[in-house]
């Protein structure tokens, strides 16, 4: 009866951990971030921000790509959208498309459109 008790116990805490892993803990992938607070997209869209710098952005996942998933757009409340790529291609990001995300990096000023490259991302 006690095993049965133990056993019970036991499956009861690892289905717990798992459902508030998938519904309440958020993800974190890459570098630890080093950045406290979130730029604006209207600072890394009018240029404010150069390359140099490590920014954080926030945003709504509104895109992902198919294949590898290291790029995807961001979307800020009034609706500015940031092309997101991770610096680091090994990362294998789940789909996160719809969820919340918070992303540290820098401006890529190689090309025309503003790009982001991202060292770390944590999301919902």
């Amino acid at each position: 009866m006690r095993r049965n008790l133990s056993l019970l116990s036991l499956v009861f805490v690892v289905v717990f951990l798992f459902w508030f892993e998938q519904n309440f803990a958020s993800k974190h992938l890459g570098k630890f971030f080093t950045v406290e607070k979130d730029t604006p997209f209207s600072d890394l869209l009018d240029g404010k921000i150069t390359a140099s710098e490590t920014i954080r952005i926030t945003g709504i996942v509104s895109m992902q790509g198919k294949a590898s998933k290291i790029w995807l757009d961001l979307k800020d409340p009034v609706g500015n959208e940031i092309r997101v790529e991770m610096a680091d291609s090994e990362l294998k990001l789940p789909e996160i498309v719809g969820k919340k995300a918070w992303i540290e990096g820098n401006r890529d000023s190689s090309f025309k459109v503003i790009k982001f490259i991202g060292n770390s991302i944590e999301f919902e």
